[in-house]
């Protein structure tokens, strides 16, 4: 049963408030000018700030998400649709309006002046909708692209173009075409391929930057033995701090071989304590962990030119390369 909120006093109307959530917020601020100016000015607007918002562009829809802290997962609080009857999950606020660039620009600006997120926008985007619309956005840093099908080089180069400056990329369908010395993929620091394909290993050899995570990937003892060997020399990888390999199943990389290949030393806890390597490369949809360098398929290598070491594990079918600080 509707009631006249802004008929009951201030402080009625302030415990009104502390106890809506951020859809209620959301609710509130989209009734009229006044409504909004309240849900922004309120002296309880610090229960319903958020620190960063995610925004989502599938098929037919685009949502802004709350998730205060990175790997939780994402809770959708508002939707906006183009001619969808279905019903939304859980409890959002949606709006069934016409999908471009001035809605939804609009609707960053709105939760903005609502929440005040302090952190960088993530944006994740169905490779299906890639050009067609895809939202102008701004203080993007985050980007993960999904779907079904295959991502062209081109079209990659083209998104990238339009969110430059990313913190990290996440891509999950297969990349095809050619990487050239000009890829914008090669200027972002830390990126996930989930299935990698022969565009993996050719990026893989290239990368400049600090965090590259690579599923799925047909790659031989031959092609980490130069990898490792660049790095070692100081001719190759000089900013790298991580990298990690899952084997694809259908392809055996002999481990065994790349080993005596290399000149390493087993890891030693007396010059590198703990035995154990906290990784957060801060890639969009990775999760930190903690990597145990205790058991016996672990080892040294170390860059001539510093002295700096790396550690190699070799994880169930797949290597981790962990350089330390």
């Amino acid at each position: 049963m509707p009631f006249k909120f802004f008929k009951f006093p201030v402080l009625i109307q302030e415990k009104i408030l502390k106890s809506l959530d951020e859809v209620d917020i959301l609710s509130l601020s989209i009734c009229s000018k006044r409504a909004k100016y309240a849900a922004i000015h309120t002296k309880t607007r610090a229960k319903t700030e958020i620190s960063k918002l995610w925004f989502t562009l599938f098929e037919d829809k685009v949502y802004s998400a709350r998730n205060p802290f990175r790997g939780e997962k994402l809770k959708p609080f508002i939707k906006i649709e183009e001619n969808s009857k279905k019903c939304v999950e859980g409890k959002s606020t949606e709006w069934m309006e016409k999908l471009d660039n001035n809605l939804t620009k609009a609707l960053q600006d709105h939760l903005n002046q609502l929440f005040r997120p302090t952190q960088p926008i993530s944006l994740l985007v169905n490779i299906n909708t890639l050009f067609e619309r895809l939202p102008t956005l701004t203080n993007v840093k985050d980007c993960g692209l999904t779907g079904e099908g295959v991502l062209t080089a081109e079209d990659l180069d083209r998104f990238l173009r339009m969110y430059p400056n990313l913190n990290s990329l996440s891509i999950g369908p297969e990349i095809t075409g050619d990487l050239t010395d000009t890829s914008e993929i090669l200027k972002v620091e830390r990126v996930n391929l989930k299935n990698s394909g022969e565009f993996g290993l050719s990026f893989l050899k290239k990368f400049p930057g600090k965090h590259i995570n690579l599923e799925n990937l047909n790659i031989t003892h031959l092609d980490l033995l130069e990898m490792i060997r660049g790095w070692m020399a100081n001719e190759a990888f000089q900013n790298l701090e991580s990298i990690g390999i899952v084997f694809h199943r259908d392809f055996e990389t002999r481990i065994d071989l790349l080993v005596e290949s290399l000149e390493t030393e087993r890891f030693d806890p007396a010059i590198r304590p703990p035995p154990v390597y906290h990784l957060d490369t801060k890639i969009i949809d990775i999760y930190s962990k903690e990597i145990s360098l205790e058991y016996h398929e672990c080892y040294n290598v170390v860059r001539t030119s510093d002295g700096k070491r790396a550690s190699i594990n070799f994880p169930w079918f797949g290597v981790n390369f962990l350089v330390w600080n």
